[in-house]
């Protein structure tokens, strides 16, 4: 006979015993990790194992459900802010998962209702015996709910676990993990159980078939008992606990009712949210928090098919010092052993801990192996370091630095430093440091520095350890403070630069701007008058020693007020526009001949005016037709004698037809009196899906254009600007083809263009991308010939393989600008990816005497899913590099 217990009574017995789940799965990803790392978890769970000591029991945290089946070791921890202070946002550093602490539950003790779930009436008749050997680990599946994928395949829909493609089975546990779990204080409880005794103490046995529900939450057991005054209690034989997607067994747990304590013997757990399963001896709590874990076993691989595992003899974490210790741990690979440790320790939440992080390695061509160790240093609160020992075998022992810190008033911080002392090849030491703080008032104001040093043009591409890093020609230094209003935004600026390519001459070298204010104004968004601003008054300078021009240095401010008024309708619009533009200098240097002030008033007109057509067809489709027109008048003003400080000639592009300038910096004020015409075209089909958009457009002058940055460059004569458009043709929502032309006035040939296509389908897995660019020289704007082919592509290759590929091409020098290369393998349990790079490190006319011109890298990752992972991360030179990169599924699994 079955009896049938409903009784709230008991929800404080079941509520803090059932999680005991949760112990197991905090275990494994906390001491996995040695490293200077939180611990994520499951929330909304408690923590228990028994106490042997002092009869003592104490509550368990909470912690948090793990995010990601990959527990890789995430980046170094951000410092700890007060709460005034923002938490720095370093691009190396991702923040770790944390565990708060929460507040304690305490609950008292409820006098017995007419049905008390069991329980011997001392503490002494409750407590844990010997209990058999586990089973083999490799055996656990047809214990905990392993299911092939042929037999998911005969699963409902709603009864499927989730699946991963590279594994051949998956979990399957008691409580599925899309259920929803109820609340303690509110779900009922049900418990089962074939029969129902008391003894003389008041306490109660339940056995046969214990099972015990609440919310989403399982107990089940061959036996259990409570004591009367429910402070203990005890299950025996086949002991079941389960949650959504969690499953622990053991074959006898006991727990403290009222302190939520408790000890567990001969268990085994299964995560589905981590794709993990393991077992330990014995798990318990003492009466200070601390956690003990006897033998423990953990591992992400399929039963039967255990890759790897990661053991330790004991587990003790303190959530009082938030320091996790483990002993006699060891990392097998297959059976064997391949890493042993003694003794590490690490964190638990989120307070810091020193520690050595993952290690990176490589091979260059010129560089060799290269080795780095990072090692983590918590100095204080809002203070910490990370110093990384690096050896290059074809160059000699470098030491990487790097400090971040928090301040109460200025905001966050990061300052970095490297010394390669008697660089094997060159002989000479190669350095680097930078500084990058920000702050941030949160009233307006808002503050950026950025300082940085190198000692020779080649340090980045011989020591460089960023693979988006392109070849640089100069380390900027600036100081910025901002202030913004709803209406207006001032800037103040000191910006200089560091010139690391000895060949550079110094006319070729930036201008230094020491200081700048900058104050502007946005335009209004609503139809109707808008005004704007535009005030700058800055200083450049630039010490010209090598002879090769006249120095010129300045002081050089510049107005631009603007009113206009936006007339808008569903059928077009007409926008006139008058602005005034004052420009002055005060200058100096050798260079300077004649008037040393100098100052023009330039006012410019415009009206832009555009009409919009739709036509719609029988089946919903529509073509929308969209001609424009842009007319710009402003008088030509003498400006042959006025430096360039900050100016160059902008790009041509059907974009440019309706700008006021075709200038950028501010030591121009254009000459002009044309009209630009333009015409857009756009085919929507039934479903508002825009397939096709073209545009073309042509500026046709009413006057020569006699303003020029270098009076040397002959008066642009021509009647005509090129014609300049652009196409963008969606077959589907997977597949694009894009475009864009210029082509000279009289429509003869091409000047400039660029093709390419897309597909990227809506599966995320693959991704695939070709183009060709050509651009002819053009002296007068110091443009050069440019024909270059570039090719990116991601693909799967079965479930479990994948390659990936970057290469563009230099048809003109005949050369591959940058190639990568890469293959992966990912099983259940498992990733390893292996990679191969080469590009142009240095322009021909500043080769590197110790290092070849074309660099070529080998570099490996290996990931054990669930543990943690090392190597070099490629994802960001694909992000910067491969167009719909960061669309593809496989950037939430680390690809």
């Amino acid at each position: 006979m079955t009896n049938k217990l409903v009784n709230t009574s008991a929800k404080v017995a079941f509520a803090r015993l059932t999680p005991l789940a949760a112990a197991l799965l905090v275990l494994p990803s906390a001491g996995l990790s040695a490293s200077p790392y939180g611990v994520e978890s499951n929330e909304g769970l408690s923590v228990y194992a028994a106490a042997e000591r002092d009869d003592e029991f104490i509550e368990a945290p909470k912690p948090q459900r793990p995010s990601s089946l990959l527990m890789q070791l995430p980046s170094v921890p951000s410092p700890v802010a007060p709460k005034s202070v923002n938490q720095p946002s370093p691009s190396s550093a991702v923040i770790p998962p944390t565990i708060a602490e929460p507040a304690r539950i305490i609950e008292p003790a409820k006098p017995a209702d007419k049905v008390v779930v069991d329980a011997p009436a001392a503490a002494t008749s409750i407590a844990a015996t010997p209990t058999k050997d586990l089973d083999s680990v490799d055996t656990v599946g047809t214990r905990l709910g392993w299911l092939t994928t042929a037999q998911i395949a005969q699963l409902p829909d709603a009864d499927k676990p989730p699946l991963d493609a590279t594994c051949q089975g998956a979990w399957a546990t008691p409580v599925p993990l899309s259920t929803p779990l109820g609340d303690l204080d509110t779900s009922d409880i049900e418990a089962l159980a074939n029969s129902l005794s008391y003894n003389d103490e008041g306490g109660a046995d339940l056995s046969g078939s214990v099972r015990i529900t609440q919310g989403g939450r399982l107990l089940e057991a061959d036996s259990g008992s409570i004591t009367q005054d429910r402070n203990f209690g005890r299950f025996d034989g086949n002991v079941r606990i389960a949650q959504p997607g969690v499953l622990l067994t053991g074959e006898q747990a006991v727990v403290n009712i009222n302190t939520s304590a408790g000890q567990l013997l001969s268990s085994e757990f299964v995560s589905q949210a981590m794709h993990a399963h393991g077992r330990a001896d014995r798990m318990r709590r003492f009466s200070d928090g601390t956690l003990l874990i006897d033998r423990g076993i953990y591992t992400t691989c399929a039963p039967g098919s255990r890759v790897w595992s990661f053991e330790a003899k004991d587990i003790e974490l303190n959530p009082n010092t938030g320091i996790g210790e483990v002993y006699s741990a060891k990392l097998r690979i297959q059976d064997v052993p391949i890493l042993y440790l003694p003794y590490f320790r690490f964190p638990i939440d989120d307070r810091r801990q020193t520690g050595i992080l993952i290690p990176r390695f490589g091979n260059t061509n010129d560089g060799g192996f290269d080795l780095s160790v990072p090692i983590y240093l918590n100095i204080a609160p809002q203070l910490d370091a990370t110093v990384t020992p690096r050896l290059l075998s074809s160059r000699g022992a470098m030491l990487e630095t790097e400090t971040r810190y928090l301040t109460h008033d200025f905001g966050s911080g990061e300052l970095k430093a490297a010394i390669l002392p008697g660089d094997q090849k060159t002989g000479e030491d190669r350095k680097s440091a930078s500084l990058d703080q920000r702050a941030d008032w949160q009233n307006g104001w808002r503050a950026r520095t950025s300082l940085n040093y190198v000692s020779d043009n080649f340090y980045f591409t011989d020591l460089g350890t960023d693979l988006n890093l392109a070849n640089q020609t100069h380390q900027e230094r600036l100081g910025e403070v901002f202030y913004d209003t709803p209406d207006w935004h001032f800037v103040a600026r000191a910006q200089g630069f560091q010139t690391i390519d000895p060949d550079l001459l110094d006319v070729d070298k930036p201008y230094s701007r020491v200081p700048q204010f900058l104050v502007t104004s946005e335009r209004e968004r609503l139809p109707g008058w808008q005004r704007s601003m535009r005030a700058e008054v800055a200083r450049f300078e630039r010490n010209i020693d090598d002879g090769s021009a006249p120095e010129v240095n300045g002081t050089r401010i510049r107005l631009d007020p603007e009113v206009r008024f936006d007339y808008s309708q569903p059928w077009g619009y007409l926008r006139p526009a008058a602005k005034l533009s004052h420009l002055s200098y005060a200058l100096d240097g050798n260079g300077v001949t004649g008037n040393e002030d100098t100052s023009l008033t330039v006012p410019t007109l415009s009206l832009d005016t555009g009409l919009i057509f739709e036509r719609f067809s029988n089946n919903g489709s529509s073509q929308v037709l969209e001609p424009r027109l842009y007319y710009l008048y402003a008088p030509n003003r003498d400006q042959s004698s006025l430096p360039n400080f900050d100016s160059a000639v902008t790009t041509f592009s059907y974009d440019q037809l309706f700008r006021d300038t075709r200038f950028s910096g501010g030591d121009r004020i254009d000459d002009a009196n044309q009209v630009a015409i333009g015409l857009t075209s756009r085919w929507l089909d039934a479903d508002g899906f825009e397939r096709l958009q073209a545009s073309l457009g042509q500026i046709v002058y009413l006057r020569d254009r006699e303003v020029r940055l270098d009076p040397a460059v002959a008066v642009d004569t021509s009647p005509a600007s090129s014609y300049a458009g652009n196409m963008t043709f969606r077959a589907n929502e997977e597949t694009s083809f894009f475009a864009d032309l210029l082509m000279d006035s009289e429509g003869s040939r091409l000047s400039q263009y660029s093709v390419g296509a897309s597909y990227l389908p809506k599966t995320g897995d693959r991704l695939y991308n070709a183009g060709y660019r050509f651009r002819r020289d053009d002296p007068s704007i110091g443009q050069k010939a440019v024909s270059q082919t570039q090719l990116s592509f991601v693909q799967p290759l079965g479930v479990n393989w994948k390659v990936l590929g970057l290469w563009n091409y230099d048809i003109k020098e005949k050369e591959s600008q940058e190639a990568l290369f890469g293959v992966s393998y990912e099983a259940c349990c498992w990733q390893v990816r292996l990679f191969k790079r080469s590009f142009i490190a240095d322009a021909a006319a500043n080769n590197s005497p110790t290092s070849d011109r074309s660099r070529e890298a080998i570099f490996i990752e290996i990931v054990l899913k669930g543990l943690a992972g090392f190597g070099t991360n490629v994802d960001t030179l694909f992000e910067k590099n491969v167009f719909g990169y960061n669309q593809l599924d496989h950037k939430k699994e680390g690809f």
